[in-house]
């Protein structure tokens, strides 16, 4: 479903919060821009729903760490397999 879709099924339900977090690594239109909108527009309909929009994961320092890891992983499993 479309993010207008998901909250509104969930206030459709019955919930009472949703909360949004962007699986986006950088800031761009859509976390800037289409996100919050999109939640604004839901809330007009839904005036007593409390939508929060998380920090993007890519925001997250451990975020970055975990790329670093599966990277040097990666890595290593391709040495691996390389005939010597």
């Amino acid at each position: 479903p479309t993010l207008l879709e998901a909250i509104t099924s969930a206030a459709e339900a019955g919930f009472e919060h949703v909360s949004i977090l962007p699986l986006f690594i950088s800031m761009g239109g859509h976390v800037a821009k289409d996100i919050p909108l999109q939640a604004a527009e839901v809330q007009k309909s839904w005036p007593a729903l409390k939508i929060t929009i998380l920090p993007r994961i890519g925001s997250d320092k451990r975020f970055n760490e975990l790329i670093g890891r599966i990277v040097l992983e990666s890595l290593s499993d391709s040495d691996a397999s390389e005939p010597q």
